[in-house]
């Protein structure tokens, strides 16, 4: 699978001298993301994302489920090996192979097929003549008689520009690229045989998809392999499928440089390969050694000078601020609390506060309005919030005593409120805890009397509750009062 490159910074890999590569990824599916416990451990995945066994491989039919074998599977599991559900049998290579029904006559179902199929590493180049191989060795169990267990003498491979992807068929409709000979029948079950054939790509040949087509012009030529004579049962042929390979045989060098950079506008850059060839073939069509960007993208240049070629590739990334920014609605705080504004983002490389902090977050110490500024290098978006700091302590003050004479003087008791409340409650009790008045209006006082009649001389108790912000809990504020007549 192709591996996905983290933009960030430009950089530059010197270019390489390789033999001609393996364009197959696990060829012999010995990378895995989890030892298979059961069948059908090759998923089908159109997005090729879906890989719950071995890595990079996967099904091109939705309704048929390819196997996958490994030594690290459950001895009982029936993908183990070598004690595979249809009886003993190695790898070609390793430790692990994939399994596949080349051809099955269901009764109920009719004709099913299996198939495995992977990503090359890269496109085969047009004109490139490609040595492509893959093993092969049937298995059958003799003790199953439910089946006509045959050989086939029509496996092969297809190569494909788009991914092949079947949601009602079980069998595929393909022509053969690379296939065995004409009566080359797969009989052993203790030896491997050797497909192998040269194919010439007509350019952009991306998929690899392994199995017995079918094909009217290479219809399969079946014989009995067990029982000696058929009996009543379907005709069931399986076979196992390692150490795949397609190599380039015009490819005798090849020279790589990947050129990875985020910029802020891609278009005037100027992409250039740096080989002075006899020709040139950019993805975009274009046959000189530079090219002007219109827009960011993947990029890719061929350069060729007789048997050499030279493969430049240059990931262009437009570098865009997809979220705003938000610092906070308009609120009140607390003076006494750290409060901090902003929080970290990622891509961002600038902050600008009207403050003159050049970091993601800061903690006001006065009311006013706030505001910030933030850039990847490229684009910038802003954002502003109003704070009004209130003191949250010592909030109220109360008298001890108080002359409910009608004198004019200290006739009423109440509170003194010095915070901004979003809601608050004073009341006053008396020694037994009867609730004698309350209000939610803290302008308003206890005239001292009690459903129209006078209280006594007595110490009375009170009791302010409230809450400061939304974000606060509740507070409270008490104490007693002596009331003199």
């Amino acid at each position: 699978m192709k591996g996905k490159l983290a933009l960030i910074a430009l950089f530059l890999c010197a270019a390489i001298g390789t033999r001609a590569q393996n364009l197959v990824p696990n060829p012999g599916f010995e990378d895995i993301n989890n030892c298979p416990s059961a069948w059908a451990g090759i998923e089908y995945a159109p997005g090729y994302n879906n890989f719950p066994t071995v890595k990079a491989w996967v099904s091109p039919l939705q309704l048929t489920t390819p196997d996958y074998f490994n030594t690290c599977a459950p001895v009982g599991s029936m993908v183990n090996l070598p004690y595979t559900f249809l009886g003993y049998h190695d790898a070609h290579t390793g430790n692990a192979c994939a399994g596949i029904i080349a051809y099955h006559n269901g009764t109920i179902n009719g004709e099913y097929r299996e198939y495995v199929q992977v990503q090359l590493k890269r496109p085969m180049v047009a004109g490139h003549k490609h040595k492509v191989t893959f093993y092969a060795s049937t298995i059958y169990d003799p003790n199953t008689t439910a089946y006509n267990f045959i050989a086939v003498d029509r496996v092969g491979a297809a190569f494909t520009n788009a991914q092949v992807n079947i949601t009602t068929d079980k069998f595929l409709m393909l022509d053969y690229d690379v296939v065995n000979d004409s009566g080359n029948h797969i009989t052993s079950t203790n030896a491997w045989v050797k497909i192998e054939g040269e194919y010439i790509a007509q350019g952009g040949e991306e998929w690899m998809t392994i199995g017995s087509f079918k094909n009217s012009t290479m219809p399969i030529n079946p014989i009995q392999l067990y029982p000696a004579t058929p009996g009543t049962g379907e005709d069931y042929s399986y076979l196992l499928v390692d150490d795949v390979t397609v190599t380039d045989l015009d490819e005798i060098y090849v020279f790589t440089a990947r050129h990875d950079t985020a910029v802020c506008d891609a278009s005037g850059i100027v992409l250039s390969s740096p080989v002075a060839a006899t020709t040139y073939l950019w993805n975009t069509g274009a046959t000189t050694q530079s090219i002007t960007l219109a827009d960011s993208g993947l990029y890719w240049c061929k350069a060729k000078i007789a048997n050499k070629e030279y493969i430049d590739t240059f990931r262009i990334r437009r570098l865009y601020f997809y979220p705003g920014v938000f610092i906070g609605n308009d609120t009140l705080i607390c003076k006494e609390d750290n409060f901090t504004l902003g929080a970290p983002m990622e891509g961002v490389t600038y902050y600008a506060w009207n403050t003159g902090a050049t970091s993601c977050c800061i903690q006001p110490r006065e009311s006013g309005k706030y505001y910030l500024t933030i850039s990847n290098g490229c684009d910038a978006v802003s954002d502003t919030c109003n704070i009004e700091m209130v003191s949250c302590q010592n909030c109220f003050w109360a008298p001890n005593a108080f002359t409910p004479n009608a004198d004019g003087k200290n006739d009423a008791f109440g509170v003194k409120q010095f915070c901004i409340t979003t809601k608050a409650t004073f009341s006053v009790f008396d020694r037994w805890g009867n609730l004698l008045f309350t209000t939610t209006d803290l302008t308003q006082s206890w005239d001292g009397t009690y459903k129209g009649t006078k209280a006594p001389l007595d110490t009375y108790s009170y009791m302010v509750e409230y809450w400061l912000l939304a974000n606060k809990p509740r507070q409270v504020f008490k104490g007693n009062v002596l009331l003199i007549r």
